[in-house]
């Protein structure tokens, strides 16, 4: 998170892709790196890490990530 708020963004990407290892069903890391890919011009793997984060039992994140798909795919 930090990471990306001093716009670092591979550094933020390189610790969520990490930490999604561990935690392959976390909602939640895969949405912020979908933020991280969309802060980096990367439409295609951010819409790609918003739909896995929409299937998240989280249904807040499930819901976060439902609009940013719709919102990704009506701008692509």
């Amino acid at each position: 998170f930090d990471y990306e708020q001093h716009k670092l963004y591979p550094l933020a990407e390189s610790v969520l892709i990490k930490g999604i290892t561990v935690a392959p069903e976390d909602g939640r890391m895969h949405f912020l790196l979908g933020k991280t890919y969309i802060d980096q011009q990367r439409k295609d793997l951010a819409i790609e890490q918003f739909k896995t984060a929409a299937a998240s039992t989280d249904p807040t994140v499930s819901a976060l990530a439902q609009a940013q798909v719709a919102s990704l795919i009506a701008k692509h």
